[in-house]
């Protein structure tokens, strides 16, 4: 299919729909509903897109974001990839915690 501003702009309807705010220990970030995540629905999208990596909260970032909200001298000042970030929130707890710069990283747009 052809990328174009209306397909884009239709996609983020849909995935506005099927995604909500929610908090995650004291954060908002917009994840998937359970609609999204029970279905396939973006075979009908006018564009190819993939499962949303972005929508979820995966186990492997929240551990570090547990780890670093419990030792934020490990990454006090220093650079921070978060790499396959998915939803970014190990990245974002970086940043929080005093990281000098953060990179997420992840192959979703």
């Amino acid at each position: 299919p052809i990328l174009n501003s209306h397909n884009v702009a239709n996609a983020r309807k849909i995935i506005h729909k099927l995604t909500k705010k929610r908090n995650v220990d004291g954060l908002l970030l917009r994840l998937a509903t359970n609609e999204l995540e029970s279905n396939n629905l973006f075979k009908d999208l006018p564009i190819q897109v993939h499962d949303p990596f972005w929508a979820f909260v995966w186990p492997g970032s929240w551990a570090l974001h547990k780890f670093i909200q419990d030792n934020p001298q490990v990454i006090g000042g220093r650079a921070v990839l978060d790499f396959a970030s998915g939803c970014g929130l190990a990245a974002i707890t970086a940043k929080q915690n005093n990281a000098a710069t953060v990179l997420a990283n992840d192959i979703d747009p």
